[in-house]
């Protein structure tokens, strides 16, 4: 290998060691030269458990190499609550650890990686599965699934790559010792066949318990004294160890590209296995390794004498240690050099970490090319004679020693062998040179961010003391690192530092003890999005903007491109005027001014934009309405510019005058001194500015100081906005008449009206003639602002007094971030330092900075910097007999992953047929439904199979089923006189009536018309698909029930008396496929394969100019698309709901803040129409669309966003009846489908169905609503005409900024917006459903969860801390209370739990509430909706509805009642007459 096409850097480690909690300690003990061997005392070892006679044992040798603290784990950090970081092997946790620092170490985010991340990993067996299975503890808590997963060796990668969200090869490694450097050559392989662009590579070994010793016996590999002396004559053996080891690999070239730190190259390595040849298995191989090292060799391209470290395996065993010396001098027998190779072994300070070891030794020789010295191997004294060593290239050194090659290049060599015969042998060389730094800006913005504020607050000091011990770090690399190589977590801070300040780590630590700067509840790192506040005249003053032009490319070029625009109509260079001092009074010249301000303003806000910052709004103070405006699109940036050197001009022509800023409301002021003085701008509740004459404004502000008013004089020309500049409305009418006006793109706020502005108000040359002249309600633009959005407020513009002025109004909230991004005329900081502040202030508030854009072309390294300092709670189950220890809090965050992750397609499958019941089933059936010949067939097949089966018409007439029944077949589905809307309720009644048994049965309903299973199928349904919704919800609330939908065509109809009967049998045996699809003697399944549709390019998306209804449309959801919409251009936007707003002329006094929300799309030039009515009433449906087109014209899309999110419409599944279910229908697939009937004569493009995910996952009180988007789904499916039908299952949505949810990921608006442009430019995408985590675990979790009924006096277990809540701590009251507060403390692991607890801020989620429910009915003995928990989550809540007896009369009755068709209820009533 002579150059870098295989070459492979290391770029980031991590590692946990006998006494070495991180890399750095390790060297440390290295170059010490210390032993790292833990020697036991009798006592010691006692406490552990070791048994006395053991200790007695003559051959019982007391040392291990122990880690310490495997107890401990940030189970948090990780997504655990602390039953499931209980049960986890401590190898799994610390390695997921390492993984973590090791990625942080490397400066590498994986979910912001462009590549595929791989992991490569290996660990030994899992000794912690002794502590769980059989322990009496666990019983009922944990399933012996949920401790396989957690402990066996198959999960250690793939859990990596799940938690870290790593979507490259996920692959556990098993070779015994060589486990570690084996996966590194296959990571190694890996990137060089580009299937991963990034790989983690390790191994883990971590038995116990950790104080132990063992027995020593003769000839084997175990050292008799706990030393390990490699290579020596007087070598007997290792010692066992543990650790934990992992590092980072690139390939060189990219890591050369992408400034990563580089640690060292791997040049070569070889992987073998010994095969036969040797004299038995557990026996090493001369040939073997000498193959493997040979291997590596040769694809290093490297001679062995410029090889000058070896790390050896280095068992230390009379048979080891000659083979392995022998295979070394075999592979290398070309090399006529002696004694030139340092030989050594890590194992002669930390002992034999088995699976860790290989890394470990790699470790070992990256950190000795990266120190340049070659670290002592321990116990040696004289060579094993059995070596020959003089003559040969190697030695063994024992002293801490320089590394100065004759060649001038480090190289070492590791090797690790494996019992079993897999070989690993790897060369590594020292890291090339950096190349030198580019020049950079002279302050750095210095971020952190972490999960909590004790995290912050650590990771802060530890920075800090890292910038102490390194001084020679580049501020600017460091800064670099901390932007690109670290995730954004919600606890955030910021500071800037002067780049060449040697304070910058005491910075750190007085930042340190202060207030954190975060959002207001920093809980998601994510803002509503930030206005741009742009100053008007006044704001000027010499040398505004220099810094920013000396520092940002960006800024410069605009400020260039501006002033080059401006040099012939003002006839100066005005970058002269603006940056230099000595120029204030040519700066004081109107004409000069106002493009001056406009200048510095525009380019500072294209530099924010730059840097990622896109405004939401915009506001401008007078003349600041133009920057605002040719942001917005409505003025072209020539002919603004233009436009303001003629507007100077014609208002420097106006009589001299002067202003005064007066702290009194408007008020008070209107007309007091009128004819004398105007108000010319209103800035806030109590500050105005008079404008008037100066001999008017002079006395004015003598009488107003005479009665205790504050007034300021103000450092203008003119008297503004006043009756002296009336002569100058038309002359700047003609100007603007003279150009091109255009509807504003981003929304911003008119100085005239205070409000936002509108197209029309925009284009119209006399808007800005008034402008000129009245007043300034910067105030109202302000309270628009700050009650209208939730946007933090940035002033973009010279001087910091509009911030001032947002801080001071009424409107302004605690925590609401409002910043300038330049400092103030009189404060002699650097611009670039006051913009970087302001940048990090947003970037703390959750703003999002595109930090690749902040770098430009300046080329910047990562540096190796501290990782995250995880806060580790103690997690362990103690063997059982052994004393119980104090735990850790709970925690149950989600993982969400990037976006392109989150969307799915549906797809039918093919499969085998079902594997026929076997011989041995038993268990009684029941038949509900279906014609005589169907009913039949299946009855024959199950008399012929040995089974019982009873038959009935209804779920009614099934009565009190066989106690040993089964499985429940529902073949109403099939019978073609069944109208539709009966087979949903007739299917509700048997699963009620279902419900209230214990035992466990299957339910299969069989159907016809459900499903389109293959493309061309159309012929389906809707109606009928409201049983997949009940088949999902009703097992979620009622473990006991298992339901499939399988669904038959004609042709599988037909066979149903023959070869299908043994076929639909089948299906009741247990199996992962709840939706099952027969296409004649096909079998199909739904899947879900992922469907990354890639961001939509502007070019290519489809143009949405036109004309669309939104239903729902005045919901959150229904605005949000409205917005979209006009941001796209949509000429009208047609907005339906069930209740409408107030009329137009009525907004002004509304306080509904949706009317500020409409006024800002009218501002994009959208026309607004808003219609009232229920969808699902055909009437109000076909008036609206009438209504519509009278309006718009042609409706070229619908977006059918309705829906009903009123708690009482997700009742638990026992109090699910006809009324909620009928009124989700009505507002979801009946409004769909009269839609579509009214829009029949001219059908829009496009009609999109925002249906929700619980039709796939279900949900606790989901099951009308599963139903409802069910049918919507099939609606889109069974399509119509020329009409692109699209359902998207949207999962949850969230529009709080401050964060009341803490639970599972939630969508937000921008990023719902971003799916939704998506899908519509793929044409080929029919439906979609958008999973914020993972898919396949959530359908594994709600469609396959385990049974949750469990003994009702499970064995004591240990209990953790009760977390700080937000409620004090109230004892249960005997009785009920406390047998609730004590269940809640066995299933989650916390004690104590008091009456006022919520069940949700403990840390349960819906699974764990599914099991407190079972366990309570088997307490109870009572039949209990899941929903309960959800209603009532505190125990005294729950404690009290429980009380509340239900009338189990009552409940059969309704259950008859509901299993009856429509006309038989009708009937009924009518026989009784009226009440």
């Amino acid at each position: 290998m002579t150059d870098q096409s295989e070459c492979v850097a290391v770029i980031g480690m991590a590692g946990r060691f006998p006494k070495a909690a991180d890399v750095a300690e390790f060297w440390d003990n290295l170059r010490q030269g210390r032993e790292c061997i833990s020697f036991f005392s009798d006592e010691e070892l006692l406490q552990a458990g070791v048994p006395a006679e053991l200790l007695a044992h003559p051959a019982y040798v007391r040392a291990n190499g122990v880690v310490d603290g495997i107890d401990q784990f940030d189970a948090d950090f990780f997504g655990f609550n602390p039953r499931e970081a209980e049960i986890l092997d401590p190898q799994q946790r610390v390695f997921l650890e390492c993984a973590s620092a090791a990625l942080e170490d490397a400066g590498c985010v994986a979910e912001r990686h462009p590549g595929a991340v791989g992991v490569f990993a290996g660990t030994s067996m899992s000794t912690y599965a002794f502590h769980l299975y059989g322990n009496a503890g666990l019983a009922g808590r944990v399933t012996d699934f949920q401790i396989l997963i957690g402990n066996d060796k198959d999960h250690l990668a793939t859990r990596v790559a799940y938690k870290l969200n790593l979507k490259g090869p996920a692959i556990t490694v098993g070779t015994a010792c060589s486990t570690s450097l084996v996966a590194v050559g296959l990571a190694c392989q890996s990137l060089i066949e580009y299937q991963s662009d990034v790989a983690l590579a390790g191994g883990v070994t971590l038995a116990v318990p950790m104080v132990r010793g063992y027995l020593y016996e003769e000839g084997g590999i175990a050292s008799p004294d706990g030393h390990c002396r490699s290579f020596d004559a007087a070598a007997m053996g290792t010692v066992g160890a543990n650790g934990a080891g992992c590092v980072v690999l690139k390939r060189l070239a990219d890591a050369l590209a992408d400034g990563d730190p580089i640690c060292a190259v791997i040049r070569g390595w070889g992987l073998n296995n010994d095969g036969a040849d040797k004299v038995g298995y557990t026996a090493p191989s001369v040939a073997g390794q000498a193959n493997a090292i040979a291997t590596a060799l040769a694809m290093s391209g490297v001679a062995p004498e410029t090889i000058t470290m070896m790390e050896a395996h280095g068992t230390a065993t009379p048979l080891g240690d000659p083979i392995e010396f022998a295979a070394l001098c075999q592979a290398w027998r070309r090399s006529s050099r002696r004694r030139y190779c340092a030989l050594g072994s890590v194992k002669s300070n930390t002992g034999h970490m088995d699976s860790a070891a290989g890394v470990a030794g790699l470790i070992k020789c990256v950190l000795a090319l990266q120190h340049r010295q070659i670290p002592p191997s321990l116990h040696f004294t004289r060579a094993n004679p059995k070596l020959d060593m003089d003559n040969s290239p190697f030695f063994v050194n024992t002293a801490l020693r320089d590394w100065q090659p004759d060649c001038g290049v480090r190289r070492a060599a590791v090797s690790s062998f494996g019992i079993g015969g897999t070989n690993a042998h790897v060369i590594v060389e020292e890291a090339p040179e950096p190349p030198p730094d580019d020049a950079s800006r002279a302050a750095q913005l210095l971020v952190l961010s972490a999960r909590t504020p004790g995290a912050l607050d650590a990771a802060a000091a530890r920075l800090a003391a890292h910038l102490d011990a390194h001084p020679e770090l580049s501020l600017p690399d460091v800064a670099h690192t901390l932007h690109l190589g670290r995730s954004e977590m919600p606890c955030r801070r910021a500071v800037v530092v002067p780049a060449a300040s040697p304070a910058v780590a005491a910075g750190l630590r007085r930042r340190a003890g202060a207030p954190r700067r975060a959002a207001p509840d920093p809980h998601d790192g994510k803002c509503e999005g930030v206005a741009f506040l742009f100053p008007g005249q006044g704001a000027q003053h010499p040398g505004m903007g220099a810094g920013l032009y000396r520092a940002e490319p960006v800024y410069r070029d605009i400020v260039d491109n501006c002033t080059d625009i401006l040099r012939g109509p003002l006839g100066i260079d005005l970058r002269a005027l603006m940056h230099d001092d000595g120029h204030g009074d040519a700066l004081r010249r109107t004409e000069v001014t106002q493009a001056a301000m406009f200048v510095a303003s525009y380019a500072l806000a294209r530099l924010w934009m730059h840097w990622g910052i896109k405004p939401a709004a915009l506001a401008g103070h007078s003349v600041g309405e133009y920057t605002a405006a040719c942001l917005a699109g409505v003025l072209s940036l020539e002919d603004a510019l233009l436009l303001l050197v003629r507007r100077g001009q014609i208002l420097a022509a106006m009589a001299p005058g002067a202003m005064l800023a007066v702290a009194l409301p408007e008020a008070a002021l209107r007309g007091r001194f009128a004819g004398a003085a105007d108000i010319a701008a209103v800035n806030g509740p109590s500050l105005c500015v008079l404008s008037g004459t100066e001999a008017a404004i002079a006395d004015i502000g003598r009488q107003l100081e005479g009665e205790g008013v504050t007034v300021h004089a103000l450092r203008t020309s003119h008297a503004f906005h006043s009756h002296l500049v009336d002569g100058a409305v038309q002359p700047m009418i003609d100007a603007m008449g003279r150009v091109r006006l255009h509807a504003p793109k981003i929304a911003y706020l008119s100085n005239l009206t205070g409000n936002w502005i509108g197209p029309h108000e925009a284009q119209s040359p006399e808007y800005w003639g008034r402008h000129l002249r009245g007043t300034v309600r910067f105030g109202d633009c302000l309270g628009h602002l700050l009650r209208d959005t939730g946007c933090a407020l940035l002033e973009v513009g010279p001087g910091q007094a509009l911030a001032g002025f947002a801080r001071q109004h009424e409107a302004s909230a605690p925590g609401r971030v409002i910043v300038s991004s330049c400092r103030h005329s009189h404060d002699a900081a650097d611009d670039d330092a006051v913009a970087l502040n302001a940048l990090g202030r947003l970037w703390t508030a959750g703003a999002a900075v595109d930090w690749r854009a902040f770098y430009g072309a300046e080329r910047r390294r990562r540096v190796h910097l501290p990782t995250y300092p995880f806060e580790r709670q103690r997690y362990w189950i103690e063997p059982p007999g052994a004393a119980p220890a104090p735990a850790a809090l709970p925690a149950d965050p989600a993982t969400p992953q990037a976006l392109e992750d989150w969307l799915y397609q549906p797809r039918w499958v093919r499969t085998a047929p079902a594997a026929p019941l076997p011989a041995e089933y038993a268990g009684a059936w029941a038949i509900v439904g279906g014609s005589g010949e169907q009913v039949a067939a299946l009855a024959d097949t199950l008399a012929d199979l040995g089974q019982t089966v009873e038959c009935v018409g209804s779920a009614a007439a099934l009565g009190t089923p066989d106690p040993a029944l089964s499985t429940v077949i529902s073949l109403d589905g099939i019978d073609p006189d069944m109208p539709p809307p009966d087979l949903y309720y007739r299917a509700l009644a048997l699963l009620h009536g279902l419900s209230r048994r214990s035992a466990p049965t299957t339910v299969l309903f069989v159907t016809r018309r459900v499903f389109a299973a293959t493309p061309q199928e159309r012929a389906i349904d809707p109606e009928l698909a409201g049983i997949v919704g009940l088949a999902v919800t009703a097992p979620q609330e009622y473990p006991q029930l298992s339901c499939r939908v399988i669904d038959l065509d004609a042709a599988a109809l037909s066979l149903l008396g023959g070869a299908h009967a043994p076929a639909l049998l089948a299906e009741a045996l247990p199996q992962a496929a709840p939706w099952i699809a027969y296409r004649g003697a096909q079998r199909w399944v739904m899947t879900f394969e992922p469907a990354p549709l890639a961001p939509a390019q502007p070019e290519l998306a489809p143009a949405l100019e036109g004309n669309y209804l939104v239903t729902g449309g005045l919901g959150k959801i229904g605005l949000l698309i409205a917005e979209f919409l006009a941001r796209r251009g949509a000429a009208t936007v047609v907005l339906s709901g069930r209740s409408g707003m107030p009329p137009r002329e009525q907004w002004d006094d509304s306080a509904d803040p949706r009317i500020g929300r409409l006024r800002m799309i009218e501002t994009m030039g959208t026309r607004v129409v808003i219609c009232s009515g229920d969808g699902g009433v055909a009437a109000d449906v076909a008036r609206m669309v009438a209504e519509a087109r009278a309006e718009a014209g042609k409706l070229h899309g619908v977006f059918h966003a309705a829906g009903l999110t009123g708690a009482p419409y997700f009742p638990g599944f026992a109090h699910i009846g006809r009324d909620v279910s009928e009124a989700h229908f009505a507002a979801k697939p009946r409004a769909a489908r009269l839609l579509a009937d009214a829009l029949r004569d001219d059908p829009p493009e496009f009609i999109c169905l925002m249906s929700s995910i619980s039709a796939v996952l279900g949900g606790i009180g989901f099951g009308p609503y599963a139903a409802a988007n069910a049918m919507l789904d099939a609606a889109a499916a069974q399509g119509g005409g020329a009409t692109r039908w699209i359902s998207i299952n949207w999962d949850g949505w969230t529009f709080d900024t401050h964060g009341a949810d803490r639970g599972e990921p939630l969508i937000r608006p921008d990023d719902g917006i971003d799916v939704l442009e998506r899908v519509l430019a793929t044409p080929d995408i029919n439906r979609l459903i958008v999973s914020v985590s993972a898919l396949g675990p959530r359908l594994q979790r709600w469609l396959q969860p385990q049974s949750a009924v469990a003994p009702s006096r499970p064995a004591a277990a240990e209990s953790h801390e009760r977390p700080r809540m937000s409620t004090g701590f109230a004892a249960p009251s005997p009785g009920l209370q406390t047998l609730i507060a004590d269940l809640w403390r066995d299933l989650m692991g916390i004690d104590p739990v008091g009456a006022d607890d919520n069940f949700f801020e403990l840390g349960g989620h819906s699974l764990l509430a599914i099991q407190v429910v079972s366990r309570l009915r088997e307490a109870l003995q009572r039949d209990l909706p899941v929903r309960i928990l959800f209603d009532h989550p505190t125990v005294a809540e729950l404690s009290a509805a429980l009380d509340v007896q239900p009338d189990p009369e009552l409940a059969r009755l309704l259950d008859r009642i509901e299993a009856m068709p429509d006309a038989e209820v009708v009937a009924l009533l009518g026989e009784r007459g009226p009440a």
